[in-house]
Formats: C-alpha cells, structure tokens, sequence
C-alpha cells in the first residue's frame, strides 16, 4: 500500500471514471483502509474529495496488470461518445435546431422573427410587436431554446402580468422542456436563500417584482435573457413643470424593465400586440427601452425624436429593433391564411318592469354612497362604482350576493366602530377610504377576490350617522333584489335561451360544437351553469378560484366531453381554445381591449372556421325607459361594424387605440353617464364621431406602420425544404439515448403504447455536482411517459408525453454521465478533438 501510494501521480490529470466526468488534477492522497482518500482540483478551478479502491489507486500508479498493458478501445465505446456529439453540435447543421427539439408545429412569420430577426444579433434589443394570437409565447420559447442550445444564455427571466404565469410557465415546460420556478409573493417571503439568485429561469409577475423590496433583488442578479410580456404596460410620459424644464414620469414598471435593459451584457426581448395607445409621447418613452442612445428623449429632441424614430422604423423588413405582421399576412405552411374571419353580432333584450325597478334602486345607491370623488378617493371610489354596476347589469344574483355581502361588512363595521374611541374611529374609517395598494393597477388588474374585498370594506362614510343611512338604504335594497331574484322573470337568461336556437348553434346539439360563455362573476357563473345543465347541455367552467391544475383539467373536459365552458375573465387570458369557434360575451366588458383579448381565446393559430361572438345588451326597458350603460354598449358595438369598412377584420384587435385616440375612455364614460343621464345623448354622439383613420394615419405619424413587414413566403419555402433535409432525425436522438441509459445503469422501458418509461432517474443524474444541473435544472425522479417524436404530442392519448431529446434535463444528464471508454485510442480522439462539454 506505502508503494502505490508513492507512486500516485501527485500533481498530474488524472481520469477517474465513476467519480468525476472530466479529467482531475490529483492534488494529494492518503491511505484509507484497503484504498485512498485524494484530494482533486476540478476543471472549474474548485477542489472534491473521492474515495478510490486498492485496485483503481494501482491503475493510476501503473502498477496493476491492467494498467501495464496496453489494451485498444471498443469501437462500440468510442462510437456512442461520438454520436453523442454529432448530436451536440447538430445546431451548426440543422438551420432550425430548436423547431426539431421542440413540440411545436412552427408557421413561416414565427421562423422568419427568430432565425432571421433574432436570433443572429449579437446583442438583441428587441420588441416583437405582431398582432394577438400570431403565437409570441411560442417566438420567445424558440428564441430561448436556440440561444441555450447555443450556450448563449443560462439565466432567463420572464415578466408578464399575473394572469399569464401560469401560461409561460405551461407552455414553456409543455412545448420547449424548459422548466421554469415561478417566483410570487408567498413563495419568495417564506425562503431565507434568495430565489431571484437560486434559480436560472424564473418567472414572475412584473406588479410583484417592480416592489420596492423585492426590485432590488431582481437588479442584482446577472440576467442573459430578459423577456417582458405586455410590455406597453411599462410607461412613463413627459410631466410639464412651470418652473422648471419639463420632467419624466415613470411607473414603476417601466423602472424596473428601464434598469432591466440598461444591462450591457444580457439580451432584451419586449413582446406586446399594442405598442401604442394613442399617445405618441409614452410610445416615445416606451421605445426607449430598447435603446436610450438610438431613441432621443421626446421632451428634449421633441419633433427631431420623432423623425428620427420614423427613420429607424421606416426599415421595415430590414429593422433589427422592432417587428410588426398584421394577422391579414400572416400564412401557413401552404401559403393559405392563417386566421379565419370573425363575426360580431348583438343581442338585444329589454328588462322587465321588477328588474328596471331594482335598476334604478341600485344606481340610486351608488350615486349617493358612492358619489364621484376626487383627490385620494377618487381611483377606490371608480372602480367600486364600475364594479356595482358591472354586476348589477350581469344578473339579479351577482347584484343580490354584492349588496348581501356589502351589507355584512358594514354592519361588522359599524360594530367595529362603536367599541373604538372618536379617535380611533376616525382612523380606521380614513383608513378604509385610502387609495389602492398599487396606483398602477385599474379594475382589469385586480383578480376576483382582491375585487370582492375592496366592494365589500371600502367606504365613503366619515361619521357613524352616515354608516347607519348606508346600512338601512342597502337593508331596503337586499330586499328588494331578494324579491325580484325569487319572483320576478330572468329576461336575460329568456334572452339567452332564445339565443341557442340559431342556426349557428345547431352544431352543439350533434356533438360537433362547442360554446364558451363569458360572465364577469363567479355568482352568474353558477347562476348560468344551473340553468344551462336544467336545458340539457354538458358543462364545466373556468374562474379565478382555480389552482393552475383545476383549470387545465377544465380546459381538457371542455375540449373532449362538454358542449359549453362557462367562465369568468380568469379564461380571458393565457388560455387557448381555439377547438371552440362560438363565443358568447353574456356581460361585455367596459375595457374594449378585453373585447378582443376574449375573442383572443377561439380565434387564434389553429383555428380553422369563422369565429361568431354574441354581445348581450340591454338598452332599455319593456317600457321604453334607457339603461344608459346599455344604450352607450349598443352604440359602440354597431360603430365596430361600421369600422370594418377602413379596418376590416382588425378592428377587433385595435378597438382600444380607436377610441384613446378619439378621446373616448369608455369606462369614465359608462361610469359618469350612470351618475348624470343627462348627458347621454353626448356619449352616444362622441361615439358616433370616432374617427378610425386616425388610427392609420397614427401609426404613420409615430413610425409603427412602417416597422410592419410581410414575410417571404417563396424564400421561407427554400429555406424549410433545406431545413427539412438538414433536419436531425428523432430516431438517431433515440437510438444514442437508450444506448447511453443501458451503459450508465439508467433503466429504460418500452410501453405498450410505443412511448417509453423510466420509473427511477439515478441519484447520480440529479447530482448538483452535474454542470448540466447546474445549467439546466434536476431531472424529475421518474417520467411515465416519454417519446423522442414530438408527432406523438399531437394525439390526445400523448398530450401528458415528455419530449426528450438535445437541451432536456435528463438527456444532458446522461451523457455527461455516459462512461468513457479507455485504451489509448480513446485518449488520443479526446484531446485531438473533444473540447469543453456542452448540453
């Protein structure tokens, strides 16, 4: 033993197969038993312990049999390590590398953003801007896909609005096999490691991560990739001062996405289907995230910014900054369009005296408990004015449960009040009329229960007198709501029930159709499940109490066993349908753009008939008295019609800058009409005056028209007959796979179905020690369902099915693992050739 341990090769490289994947420098050894315990210095610099054998410490010193003499390779050994590589480095070969690794069908605009806009800039600074539904989730996994495949980035961070997390986290595990931690308040504040540093691709919601405390964690990291979705939500605008020059105001999210981009190393990616809302100064400021240098400040170059801007633009095809394709040109492989066209029409009904009645009542309340306010009040007191009404025209139940619960909060209060001392009690009322938490937020941003809190608690009372009229007048009005929700007729579901006898719904009743209605509360939810299951429909639904697994598993009985999904607006994001082409809007909504973020959800890629959506209204009453919210509606959706004329098809799609431009915020207007009627006759004239060429003539002015380009469609049938040609073949990805199981001990198993299952992944795979660990995360501890053919994934029996190949987890894992053959030849091919491992 004091022989070999002389004879160590103390200070040389060394392999030691089983212990370490790459040769080690054998820093020092020390007997240990029958072996020897060495001390190593890695190839990163860092220093390991292992524990060697007699038998492998007498290899190392050349004094074993073995080592004495030469033996020659296994041609088989060498063979695997080989095509191990060839498949490393198929990305130098295969021009769409990432398509072939992925499950994704890709269409010709999304190769032409990535391998042509994207993805050979050094240093991308970048703001995709296509139309909703051109498939910008899957651009950007793409994107992320090749730059790893590259090892070009290795920490991602995704921003997005709440809504959409779970989506991005979904798609890109589902679609790409990258998976992502997600980072929200309860999970980040209950960590004493921090997460924004642990983690190599996160995703997290840009209104928590622009928080003060949680901000700066985000800036120290080092970010390789930053994507913001929704990103025209980051805005600042120029804020006139008299007494001195003009200032910048910033939201917090645009300092945070500000101080993102300044990063000089990382790449950018903003995504967003309205860069603009009408206001050339925020699209001034807004632009600026790409590059500060390139786009001059507005407030200080003023019209010089703007001809500058237009000039950068104004490349069109050839911008490396921004890309713009309209859904009118965007086409399939086949040259064939790519979105079916989309059909608008209105349901009128008239409310029934008992419901006109209670409708008075409740706008009577609003206007005087709920008056318009100002200063600190102001924004708390709008949107719990445009809540009220916003259930009170969804359904007599949704109306009934607000007041009921309304009324037990404030008579809790009161209570509450009554124990207190003036002082406090002027406190704690003062404290429930302060402004919201986020001043950023509007009512489309707060989910269903932050929504209920804030109707149920806020007030405007500043005495206790004042508290007890509220709580008499909402007594009376709970009665009343009870009385017309027992007695009175539902014109509004009659309305529907009529509306399911058109011919366009005669699909449903065969088994072909599906119907996806949209409600705005979880109490017309049920109110509309119940009866719709009383008519004989099959049903499930959608709405914002789900956890992400609820909501999938609804998402999945809609598609292949119900006729109707009844949901609220937490389906108006980051869900796609598009098996389903009849949509119902039962309560339209007051912000137009989410008009088309719910059209959004059936009329996307993929969908393959004309998509019909039916607006339900109630104007007036059987009397002929007006429901001002309904007449503004009505007015509003006839003018989408008649903008079809200068729009087309894509007046869906830009309704909200139509009317930012034209001065008209529908909501204000909803919300003031109900508190002055008077003025009804004007909103419906304003509307009536929208202008919709001021939206071409816009995107002229501030350049955006001009970064809008086609997509070579003969060039992309060239480039994708090469690709195909050029394309790694799933099955050599299989073949190298189960071959490399079998030489490192990880069992693999074929299933009946022809996919494959791995019960138990080593230990040694998951080890942190694994540079393709750290790079690229653990590997599940078992996977019951895996296939190297992404075709597998478009048959519903597989949609559960892993995609394993180049970049997943688990494949890096094992062949960093994959033992290497020995014998000179071996040593000879590797340091001839064989340079640093990649994933």
């Amino acid at each position: 033993m004091a022989g070999t341990n002389a004879q160590l090769p103390i200070g040389r490289q060394v392999s030691l197969p089983g212990h370490f994947h790459l040769p080690v420098t054998l820093e020092s050894a020390r007997p240990l038993g029958k072996g020897f315990e060495c001390r190593v210095r890695l190839h990163d610099g860092s220093l390991d312990e292992a524990i060697i054998s007699e038998e492998e410490a007498a290899s190392l010193a050349g004094t074993s049999p073995a080592a004495a003499k030469a033996t020659l390779a296994n041609a088989e050994q060498i063979r695997l390590p080989v095509e191990s590589a060839r498949i490393r480095l198929a990305y130098a070969h295969d021009p769409h590398f990432a398509v072939s690794l992925s499950g994704i069908r890709t269409l010709p605009h999304q190769i032409e953003a990535v391998y042509i806009k994207m993805l050979p800039q050094p240093r991308l600074r970048f703001l995709l801007a296509d139309d909703p539904g051109a498939g910008k989730t899957i651009m950007a996994g793409l994107l992320i896909k090749e730059l790893k495949l590259r090892e070009a980035v290795e920490r991602v961070l995704i921003l997005c609005p709440s809504p959409l997390t779970i989506q991005w986290q979904d798609e890109m595990l589902r679609w790409f096999g990258e998976s992502f931690d997600m980072i929200f308040s309860a999970a980040d504040q209950q960590q004493l490691t921090n997460p924004w540093q642990r983690s190599n691709q996160v995703i997290a919601s840009i209104d928590y991560a622009k928080q003060d405390e949680v901000r700066e964690r985000v800036w120290q990291q080092r970010w390789d990739l930053v994507i913001i979705d929704e990103a025209h939500k980051c805005s600042a605008y120029t804020k006139s001062s008299s007494g001195r020059g003009d200032e910048v105001a910033k939201t917090k999210r645009y300092q945070l996405a500000e101080h993102l981009t300044a990063q000089p190393a990382g790449h950018v990616l903003l995504l967003t289907a309205t860069p603009h809302h009408g206001d050339d100064d925020r699209f001034a400021h807004f632009i600026r995230l790409l590059d500060p240098d390139l786009f001059p400040e507005p407030h200080r170059l003023a019209g010089k910014a703007r001809e500058i801007r237009r000039d950068i633009l104004r490349l069109g095809p050839d911008c490396p900054w921004a890309l713009r394709r309209l859904k009118e040109d965007l086409k399939d492989m086949e040259g064939r369009r790519l979105f079916p066209d989309r059909h608008a029409h209105t349901i009128a009904f008239r409310l029934n005296r008992d419901e006109y009645e209670l409708y008075k009542a409740v706008t009577a309340y609003i206007n005087e408990f709920l008056p318009q306010a100002s200063g600190r009040k102001k924004q708390s007191v709008a949107l719990i004015r445009t809540v009220l009404q916003r259930r009170l025209a969804s359904s007599t139940l949704a109306i009934f449960e607000s007041v009921r619960r309304r009324l037990e909060k404030q008579q809790a209060l009161l209570k509450e009040l009554e124990g207190l001392p003036p002082v406090q009690r002027a406190r704690r009322l003062a404290q429930l009329q302060g402004p919201l938490t986020d001043a950023e937020q509007d009512e489309d941003d707060l989910d269903e229960a932050e929504r209920d809190q804030l109707t149920d608690e806020f007030t405007a009372a500043v005495e206790r007198d004042q508290l007890r009229s509220e709580i008499v007048a909402l007594q009376e009005l709970l009665s009343r709501a009870r009385r017309v929700r027992d007695q009175a007729a539902d014109s509004k579901l009659s309305a529907l029930n009529e509306c399911l006898k058109r011919a366009e719904f005669k699909e449903l009743t065969d088994g072909r159709g599906k119907l996806l209605i949209f409600t705005e509360h979880r109490d017309t939810l049920k109110h509309l499940r119940h009866h719709l299951e009383k008519w004989g429909y099959t049903v499930t639904d959608i709405h914002g109490g789900m956890n992400p697994h609820e909501r999938k598993r609804a998402q999945e009985e809609f598609r292949t066993s119900r006729q109707i999904c009844v949901a609220t607006e937490a389906a108006g994001e980051g869900i796609n349908l598009q098996f389903c082409r009849l949509m119902i809007n039962y309560d339209p909504p007051w912000n137009p753009t989410r008009l088309e973020q719910r059209l959004g959800r059936i009329h996307r890629i993929g969908q393959e008939r004309d998509c019909h959506a039916f607006n339900f209204v109630a104007a007036q009453s059987e009397e002929g008295q007006d429901i001002v919210e309904g007449r503004i509606l009505t007015r509003l959706l006839e003018k989408l019609e008649q903008m079809r004329a200068v729009l087309a098809d894509r007046v869906f799609d830009v309704i909200g800058e139509v009317l930012s431009l034209n001065d008209v915020n529908l909501p204000d207007m909803l919300r003031e009409a109900a508190h002055d009627p008077r003025r009804l006759e004007e909103y419906l004239d304003r509307i009536e005056q929208v202008d919709p060429q001021l939206l071409l003539k816009y995107e002229q002015a501030t350049g955006i028209a001009l970064a809008r380009a086609n997509v070579d469609f003969s060039g992309f049938q060239r480039a994708n007959v090469e690709s195909e040609e050029r394309r790694l073949m799933p099955r050599y990805v299989e073949e190298q796979f189960v071959e490399a199981s079998a030489e490192i001990g990880l069992k693999i198993e074929p299933r009946a179905d022809g996919l494959w299952r791995i019960e138990h992944v080593l230990a040694d795979l998951r080890s942190d020690r694994l540079e393709a660990v750290r790079r690229l995360g653990k590997p599940d501890t078992t996977y019951r369902k895996v296939t190297f053919h992404k075709a597998h994934l478009d048959q519903d029996q597989h949609l559960d099915a892993v995609l394993l190949g180049p970049g997943h987890p688990l494949y890096a894992a094992t062949r960093f693992n994959m033992a290497k053959p020995t014998g000179s030849a071996w040593f000879g091919m590797r340091r001839a050739s064989l340079t640093r491992p990649r994933l």
